[in-house]
């Protein structure tokens, strides 16, 4: 039987309230992780950059855990990257384990920057002047991002022994790819719930049908608000609210979502962003911000109350007068 392939998706990181990446290393020290972990032979890692640099690095780690000393070459991985591999050197030092590093080079664009300031334009900027910005954005990284999935698929598949796979939750287009490419078994593990999130939404019907989702974009806007007031940029805290961010952002109304987001410059500061987000509730009769935080869980809670009230409204489309 062929050596099986598992994927492992992620959050891999947070943007804090500066716009800086903190690594969400706490997802990798779960049990589930540390099984599969126990499974593979190697671990293949998310990573973008020049190919020689990629390769270079790769070898040195390898060596490393071989037992090798460190070396400076390693600090020339990205700060994102970086985390991960310490954390692997921790726990695969002295074994026969390996670290596989993705091989493409960096998208054409700053894609954290131009994302942001996506987000940025729905609140400032006339639906049809965001929607226009959104989709310019999307012509420029969707290409990028689907060409890249199938390159790393065949990087997954050609990569000997069980293989584990360390992407970021968004890329279940990779998986797919994969799966249909390969007669390998192939499982899927998630650090959270498997939803697709309203970002993934938003690039596979670009990519599908050449259209812009505007529900999927203002739910997505909606989501990064709740979780941004939610979780009060804690590491700790955005893990335990993620989900319930997306219950928000899900069970909300769209003229709901439309008006909150209308309101909200997110370059505000997050005190200003909470007390918007403490008037929503209570105008809309929506359980307080304290309420929530108290709650033993607070996904399940928020989704079975927007479960309660979901048929009782009329949809909401932004562009009806």
């Amino acid at each position: 039987m062929d050596s099986p392939i598992l994927f492992y998706l992620w959050t891999h990181h947070w943007l804090d309230g500066n716009g800086d990446l903190v690594p969400n290393i706490p997802e990798l020290e779960t049990v589930r992780f540390s099984d599969l972990l126990d499974q593979a032979d190697r671990v293949f890692v998310e990573s973008t950059g020049p190919i020689d640099k990629l390769c270079e690095i790769q070898d040195t780690f390898n060596a490393v855990l071989a037992g090798g000393q460190p070396s400076p070459v390693l600090d020339l991985v990205g700060p994102h990257v970086r985390p991960i591999l310490d954390l692997l050197e921790r726990r695969l030092k002295g074994t026969s384990k390996q670290v596989v590093l993705e091989k493409t080079d960096s998208p054409p664009i700053d894609y954290l920057s131009e994302n942001r300031d996506v987000l940025k334009s729905f609140a400032r900027y006339p639906l049809d002047q965001s929607m226009g910005r959104l989709s310019a954005y999307l012509d420029k990284i969707v290409p990028y991002l689907y060409a890249r999935d199938d390159d790393v698929s065949r990087q997954v598949i050609s990569t000997e022994g069980t293989v584990l796979v360390l992407f970021g939750r968004c890329h279940a287009n990779l998986v797919e790819v994969t799966m249909a490419n390969t007669s390998r078994p192939v499982e899927v593990s998630y650090s959270k719930d498997p939803r697709v999130g309203f970002e993934s939404r938003i690039y596979r019907d670009y990519k599908r049908y050449g259209i812009v989702n505007c529900q999927a974009a203002l739910r997505w806007i909606m989501e990064d608000l709740a979780l941004d007031v939610l979780a009060d940029n804690s590491l700790g805290s955005m893990n335990r609210f993620s989900g319930c961010a997306y219950e928000f952002a899900s069970g909300l109304r769209l003229r709901e979502v439309h008006d909150f987001v209308k309101s909200c410059d997110i370059d505000f500061c997050h005190t200003y962003r909470g007390r918007l987000f403490e008037d929503f509730l209570e105008n809309n009769r929506l359980p307080s911000l304290e309420k929530i935080k108290g709650l033993a869980d607070p996904t399940v809670a928020i989704h079975d109350f927007f479960a309660e009230r979901k048929s009782r409204y009329r949809p909401f489309h932004p562009n009806r007068s």
